[in-house]
């Protein structure tokens, strides 16, 4: 790693030439004289960067310098401020046994023009100073190499200071390292030499980092910039101040413990570091400044910028004062401060835990217990189960009941027990298993209702269409004129049959087109309309057999196409569902046609077009108000509260349908948001959530918060 120093100042207008002292104690005697008020700074500088035996032979590689145009004006051939300049460093350099042309090579003047009064020009010399030191850095190809800053702010106009701290703190946002700031103070000496002392502030300038890093935190509640600031003072590497006051540090570590817990999205980290902030805010306050001057000043500094964090943390911090929790505060904070995640996070985790301690929703927990762990010994059950078939389908024969008994024999073991999650959310996973199976439920009930009238009409369809082919093959003997008409007769008894599937369809709150997006890529009954109509207009085209619907294919096969009576014409794949034709005759493709229009006329099919109803007409009605009206219609008049679906024990305490409504709102955009963080967690490519915006989340979960705050009050 190699190190390159620069210096940067602003150019001074000499206007008197008399010799002035610099008075720093740790400076030899032969290099005290100067003339322009900026070289005192950077004497210094090299004088005690040539003393240290590691950097003898350091310099800078680069000293820019910014000049006005009255610093870089000649007058009367009197040398320009900036000649004067140049040639008391060089005298310097000899004087020093330096080589001065190194000096010369390093100067980068800068020109600034006449007027700094205008703000348009103090931005372009901005610009420009800035590229040039960012050109010279893009020179190192090495990425260790590191680029220092020295910086003297003694010279220039009124707005100089200014206009260089600009500077440095786009330097140091491009990685430049601000090393040391100087300045040189003045003073004039009645019948004498005047003096000048060379000042290091660089403890000043980064108290500009301190500022900001209070500011950091209260915007987002980050204690990077404050936990670097603090470590380097700590270390010795800076001149600032020493946070040695135990206020001091307990806030320090405080801020740091509630950047740490926002990191994490930990709850029980939130709430610790949330009372060790209150505390730590408490004990600066009422902290007696010490009288060390150092110390006083860490301390007043520090009181001066906790204030506005006590004002941004005021919700948080009241909670802690009286003693009283709300969750929901912590997911507030997130939201105002964009961390989106990290209240998804909290949000997940929160809500149920505030849904029954708030008592929105109430339970019995021997009842609800009972439930859950039959509902947990019944789904693994299922997963032994559909495990066991696909054993003995590949020839195995193993009684389920007997290989349950042995496998698990402590399958009455409290379930509960190896249960990690807490019992709010079993609690909220089981409300919303139940109020998804209810949904199906109705649905399934609606498509049991419309399958069979499909199911006839499809019937009708084939048996008709087939009919009049027969008429068409007998009136017409023209191959193209039969095939013509036969096309516009299919044509127009599938547009027909469209339209009776999609009015049946609307009657039960179906449709046979896409209503949503997501689910446009589905085989679906119009799809399979399609394929009807593409074999009754010609068997030929019963070849895109493979295209179908998987589950279609392999019941057609299973039922029709494995008959011997099509061995000749086809082989069957029952492992996949797929046919591959023997022959490409007519007779072929005709046989294999006729056998699955004859099947599908033959019996009864509504369950096989049952699977093939998904797309649903939107609700007119708020779905969480039709859940409501169901749950309040099928609730007892002996029983507390109103039932939540089949949940044991389960209950919304309030019977008012308003209230339950609310209450089946706020449970539908739970689940629907805990979607959104299930997406990021496991990065799925289609999102499940269908708020997909980080704007359209912020609202819901405000909107849900909101309901939560509101029935909690009930």
């Amino acid at each position: 790693m190699a190190i390159h120093n620069i210096f940067l100042s602003f150019l001074s207008k000499v206007s008197n030439t008399s010799i002035k002292r610099i008075v720093n104690e740790d400076m030899d005697d032969a290099i005290r004289d100067s003339i322009a008020t900026n070289e005192s700074a950077l004497k210094y500088i090299l004088y005690h960067t040539w003393q240290d035996k590691k950097t003898e032979n350091t310099s800078f590689d680069k000293i820019y310098l910014l000049c006005t145009d009255g610093v870089m004006e000649h007058k009367d051939d009197n040398p320009s401020s900036y000649d004067i300049f140049v040639n008391q460093m060089c005298k310097f350099y000899n004087v020093m046994g330096k080589n001065k042309q190194d000096f010369i090579d390093s100067l980068h003047p800068v020109a600034c023009g006449m007027d700094l009064d205008d703000i348009s020009r103090i931005k372009s010399s901005i610009i420009e100073i800035s590229k040039a030191i960012l050109d010279f850095k893009e020179t190192f190809t090495n990425e260790n190499d590191e680029v220092r800053l020295y910086m003297d702010i003694t010279g220039g106009p009124r707005n100089a200071a200014m206009i260089l701290l600009v500077i440095s703190r786009m330097l140091a946002y491009h990685g430049i390292i601000v090393d040391d700031v100087y300045y040189s103070g003045y003073k004039v000496i009645e019948n004498g030499t005047d003096q000048i002392t060379v000042h290091k502030v660089l403890d000043i300038y980064e108290l500009f980092d301190i500022i900001a890093g209070f500011e950091e935190f209260k915007l987002f509640g980050s204690a990077k910039k404050l936990n670097t600031y603090f470590k380097r003072t700590e270390n010795g590497e800076s001149d600032s101040v020493n946070p040695t006051t135990t206020a001091t540090k307990e806030l320090l570590k405080a801020m740091d413990s509630f950047s740490e817990a926002i990191n994490i999205s930990s709850r029980g980290a939130f709430e610790t570091s949330v009372a060790r902030l209150d505390d730590s805010l408490s004990l600066v306050s009422n902290t007696v400044s010490d009288t060390d001057k150092d110390k006083f000043f860490d301390q007043e500094l520090v009181k001066l910028l906790h204030k506005p964090i006590e004002q941004s943390y005021t919700t948080l911090l009241q909670h802690h004062h009286n003693h009283t929790s709300d969750e929901l505060a912590y997911i507030d904070w997130c939201l105002d401060h964009d961390y989106l995640q990290q209240a998804l996070t909290l949000f997940c985790e929160y809500v149920p835990e505030y849904a029954v301690e708030k008592g929105i929703i109430k339970y019995d927990p021997v009842e609800f217990n009972s439930y859950y762990e039959s509902l947990q010994q019944d789904k693994d059950k299922r997963v032994l189960q559909a495990a066991i078939k696909a054993w003995n389908r590949a020839g195995n024969n193993i009684k389920f009941s007997t290989f349950y008994n042995v496998v698990m024999p402590d399958h009455d073991k409290n379930i509960s027990e190896k249960d990690v999650r807490s019992m709010p959310m079993r609690l909220f996973n089981s409300i919303n298993s139940a109020r998804m199976q209810s949904l199906a439920d109705i649905v399934n009930i609606k498509k049991d209702a419309v399958a069979p009238s499909i199911d006839k009409a499809i019937s009708s369809y084939i048996k008709s269409v087939r009919n009049r082919k027969k008429e068409i093959r007998l009136k017409e003997k023209d191959p193209q004129k039969q095939k013509n008409r036969i096309q516009l007769i299919v044509e127009d008894a599938t547009t027909q049959l469209k339209e009776t599937c999609e009015s049946l369809l609307n009657q039960h709150g179906f449709s046979l087109y896409v209503q949503d997006e997501r689910y446009s890529d589905n085989y679906t009954l119009l799809e399979y309309i399609a394929f009807l109509h593409t074999i009754l207009e010609s068997a030929e085209r019963v070849v895109s057999f493979n295209d179908i619907l998987e589950s279609l294919r392999k019941n057609i096969i299973t039922e029709v196409l494995s008959k011997d009576e099509y061995k000749a014409y086809i082989t069957c794949d029952a492992s996949n569902g797929s046919i591959k034709f023997k022959q490409t005759s007519r007779l072929a493709y005709n046989t294999v046609c006729n056998g699955i229009l004859d099947h599908l006329v033959g019996a009864e099919k509504h369950k096989t077009y049952k699977s093939l109803i998904i797309h649903r007409i939107p609700e007119t009605k708020d779905s969480s108000l039709s859940a409501a009206e169901l749950l309040v219609s099928q609730r007892k008049p002996y029983q507390t509260g109103v039932p939540l679906f089949d949940v044991s024990g389960v209950y919304v305490p309030q019977v008012a349908l308003d209230d339950v409504a609310k209450t089946m709102k706020f449970i539908e955009q739970y689940f629907e948001i805990k979607k959104a963080r299930n997406d990021s967690n496991h990065a799925n490519k289609e999102a499940l959530c269908k708020y997909t915006t980080s704007q359209e989340l912020r609202h819901e979960m405000r909107k849900c918060i909101s309901i939560a705050r509101e029935l909690s009050n009930k």
